[in-house]
């Protein structure tokens, strides 16, 4: 951030800025802004105009009576030229690995998903559209066992895949392997859904899948009821405490909210349909247009209701 102060000057002239620059300083009733940059060497690639000019000078001559303005315009400048930080919410899609740093309100699914993974080979991770069943896995479950040590991999199965072609590709992949989006296929392709469980279950493959629960009635049968009922962790949608989490961790110890606005955005994503992508898309938009730049960048004001 760009520092300013200010002070009088003499009469006297000279030159400001590095040799070849012609600036004189300036007559009185002038003031000169020193500017001070930080260490403009991390900025990646060439420098932008309106950071390499005060790169070379460090000094810009404002009028008093234009002061506050010609700060202004600069600062905003030097603002939109730097890069962007990372947001914290993940708008419509999943989370993933890298953002278990903003992953908030399944804590304690995490901890029972850990556990049961750790006691049955074959889990499934049974709960509406919407309510965060690949997140869960990806920024979750994944990052937690290979901190752990355990070798774990993500794999969504690909349109016209067979079920002995998904079986293949989890034991090539080895360990842990989450097959998100596996209710996708049980809805298109039911029977080969039901023949890749069979198949798991008897194979000793450890394999984590996620299913909403009018999938069960295609994919257990007789052979896979009971690893079914050992291994199934039900994924509610997220209660209210949950939601809070959600919201305010991702930012936690930077820009609070207004009073009332944790609240009125709990009771709006409470009960609606497709809850965390729709959540997390509204939170992202909200911290978009919260910037007084425009830019993606942490708000200065807190966020009003």
């Amino acid at each position: 951030m760009a520092r300013t102060g200010s002070g009088p000057v003499g009469r006297r002239r000279g030159r400001l800025g590095p040799p070849g620059d012609r600036t004189r300083a300036v007559v009185p009733r002038k003031r000169i802004v020193p500017v001070l940059v930080g260490d403009v060497r991390r900025v990646p690639g060439p420098l932008p105009p309106s950071i390499a000019g005060l790169a070379s000078r460090q000094f810009r001559e404002v009028r008093e009576t234009t002061a506050f303005d010609d700060i202004a315009r600069l600062v905003v400048d030097v603002v939109r030229e730097l890069p962007d930080p990372e947001l914290p919410y993940r708008g419509l899609r999943a989370f993933q690995e890298v953002d278990e740093p903003y992953f908030f309100g399944r804590e304690d699914a995490v901890d029972r998903l850990t556990a049961l993974v750790a006691r049955e080979p074959v889990v499934l991770v049974v709960g509406p559209s919407g309510c965060g069943k690949s997140s869960l896995l990806r920024a979750g479950l994944v990052p937690r066992l290979r901190r752990a040590g355990t070798p774990a991999a993500v794999l969504t199965p690909s349109a016209g895949s067979g079920a002995e072609d998904l079986l293949a590709a989890v034991r090539r992949a080895g360990g842990v392997v989450c097959v998100d989006q596996f209710e996708e296929l049980a809805a298109r392709a039911p029977a080969v859904a039901a023949e890749f469980l069979d198949l798991v279950v008897r194979s000793g493959s450890r394999v984590v899948v996620t299913a909403r629960s009018a999938d069960l009635d295609h994919l257990v049968s007789p052979g896979t009821v009971e690893a079914v009922q050992r291994g199934t962790l039900l994924l509610p949608r997220m209660g209210e405490a949950q939601l809070a989490a959600a919201i305010t961790g991702p930012v936690r110890g930077g820009p609070g909210f207004e009073p009332g606005l944790v609240d009125r955005i709990v009771r709006d994503a409470r009960d609606a349909a497709g809850q965390l992508p729709l959540l997390e898309f509204a939170l992202t938009e909200l911290w978009r247009r919260c910037s007084p730049t425009g830019r993606r960048t942490p708000p200065t004001p807190r966020w009003a209701a």
